[in-house]
């Protein structure tokens, strides 16, 4: 195998290619040592003489291919979320590539050490699960203020982007059962997931389905035992009072929305609504905010 040139991995590491150059390049590192060893250098010196000098530049979504966080190299920008961002990482020491989350600087800003802790605590639990439908968790840490995951990468996509295209009843059934496994591994480990929708159950290229962000998903006002206050609109994103993650409403049980302690049932509760969006289109609760969502749930009101 030949290696690249020079200048295909020094844009490589600039973010000057595109998405297809970039999985091929992907797919070359895995091979090839000597061409990481270099993405590994460059990256280095990169950083060297363009670090960001305050918290806002290395916040996620912002931290640039080629960056060092740790012992990782920042690839690409995967996507974002309530919790943080997600990136694409080498890993030089193992030789391999991780899925790397940053957690938001916004959920640490009150009572930090506490959630902190809390988040660390989770997800090296989720890092003991082993099982065929639940993305590994390789690492967990805090670099500066900094708290991150390294996951396992999965290449493919989302469920909710699988369900884009038109599927039978038996094709739907068949990758909920996968997921349910993971679900039922977790539980089994004391591992509550918290925020189960199609968005965190992941298609591998090769049809292997996993669970992902085990034990990420908690919300502050879980962590504190306080009820959420306020109003807001809903969408299928998670929904934030003052800066405070609560989840996603859609796929919450009535308790977790009313700010009590998150257990097994209020994932097996977010799988059936996820379940039921999957095969009807629209979720089975009607309300388009918090307060009514809510209501429609606890009175077990279902769309007829």
């Amino acid at each position: 195998m030949s290696c690249l040139r020079a200048d295909q991995l020094a844009l490589f590491v600039e973010g000057g290619l595109s998405e297809p150059e970039l999985r091929e390049i992907d797919e070359h590192l895995i091979a090839c040592a000597e061409c990481a060893q270099t993405v590994v250098t460059l990256a280095a010196e990169r950083s060297a003489h363009d670090t960001p000098t305050t918290e806002d530049d290395i916040a996620p979504p912002w931290v640039r291919p080629g960056t060092r966080f740790g012992r990782y190299v920042i690839v690409k920008f995967l996507g974002a979320g309530g919790m943080g961002a997600v990136y694409s990482a080498y890993d030089p020491a193992l030789d391999r590539k991780v899925a790397l989350k940053l957690i938001r600087q916004q959920l640490l800003s009150s009572g930090v050490e506490e959630a902190r802790s809390r988040l660390l605590r989770e997800a090296q639990v989720a890092a003991r699960l082993s099982h065929v439908n639940v993305v590994s968790v390789h690492d967990v840490g805090v670099v500066g203020e900094q708290a991150f995951v390294a996951m396992e990468l999965v290449e493919g996509g989302s469920l909710t982007r699988w369900l884009e295209k038109d599927r039978s009843w038996r094709e739907i059934c068949e990758v909920f059962l996968e997921a349910g496994r993971g679900l039922a591994a977790a539980h089994a480990a004391g591992v509550v997931h918290r925020d189960f929708k199609p968005d965190n159950v992941l298609v591998g290229a090769g049809g292997r389905i996993r669970v992902a962000d085990f034990g990420l998903a908690a919300s502050p006002a879980s962590l504190h035992g306080e009820r959420p206050t306020g109003g807001g609109t809903i969408d299928k994103g998670r929904f934030t009072l003052d800066g405070a993650l609560l989840g996603t409403p859609l796929y919450m049980a009535p308790e977790q929305m009313e700010g009590k302690a998150a257990d097994a049932k209020a994932d097996q509760f977010g799988f059936c609504v996820a379940l039921y969006e999957a095969w009807y289109r629209q979720g089975p609760f009607e309300g388009s905010t918090f307060e009514t969502l809510l209501r429609e749930k606890a009175a077990g009101h279902i769309r007829a």
